[in-house]
């Protein structure tokens, strides 16, 4: 067993073994109506198993509510997470009383614009109990989001943007939206014109924003920014 920590489904997560002819993880029987595949479990815990699951394929592009689905027996939790990690948390799904169900409503406008690699992970135990072992009941896909308007996008989804894009992000927990940080601000309030950006990207495309997200506008530069991209050559105003 790797013991993983801060998983969704408690505070220490146990993940099977992964391999070259297992890279996700699961230990999976192939049968004729598909794969089934088994968590491993802690000592006197039952592991979950997932026998469907019912997700946009790879590379699909989304708009709107999406439905996702597994089924199984002893679901306990499920998830819609980054591809790796465990934070940002992208979704909870809604568990059946059976326990063979669970299903999330994903409202895909909590992401601004752009791809983004999730998986789908199951747990044995409900959220925040400690020991719970997990199942990747959806191995990570790339789904594209394109929402008209685009949406500015939640806290979370915001961060799992930037996590997307290589760059860390500021706090979700913080007033302040969460942007991207591709860099130092060479001064506060930000000089952009010192070094053609904020220290600060908007995780829909990266262009400079300031620390509150607000595009940089001629408010800061003149000649003013074109679409977010600052003038070469421009002249920073106090």
């Amino acid at each position: 067993m790797l013991g993983g920590c801060g998983g969704g489904g408690g505070d220490t997560v146990l993940i099977p073994l992964q391999s070259p002819d297992n890279p996700s993880g699961t230990i999976g029987a192939i049968s004729g109506s598909g794969t089934t595949t088994t968590s491993a479990s802690t000592p006197g815990s039952t592991p979950v198993i997932v026998t469907a699951v019912t997700a946009p394929q790879d590379g699909a592009t989304l708009s709107g509510n999406v439905h996702l689905k597994i089924e199984g027996t002893n679901i306990q939790n499920a998830e819609l997470l980054p591809a790796t990690g465990y934070t940002p948390r992208l979704g909870v799904f809604v568990v059946a009383p059976d326990r063979q169900s669970a299903s999330l409503v994903f409202n895909t406008t909590t992401i601004p614009n752009g791809t983004l690699r999730v998986r789908i992970s199951a747990f044995n135990l409900p959220p925040g109990a400690a020991g719970a072992s997990e199942l990747i009941a959806m191995p990570p896909r790339t789904w594209r989001f394109d929402n008209q308007p685009a949406p500015f996008g939640t806290q979370e989804g915001r961060a799992a943007r930037c996590q997307m894009m290589g760059f860390p992000y500021t706090d979700p927990s913080a007033d302040l939206p969460v942007v991207c940080i591709t860099g130092a601000p060479t001064s506060t309030p930000p000089q952009q014109c010192s070094n053609l950006g904020t220290g600060y990207g908007n995780p829909e495309d990266l262009l400079p924003v300031l620390r509150n997200s607000t595009p940089v506008s001629k408010l800061y530069c003149e000649p003013g920014a074109n679409g977010g991209v600052i003038n070469t050559g421009c002249v920073c105003l106090s």
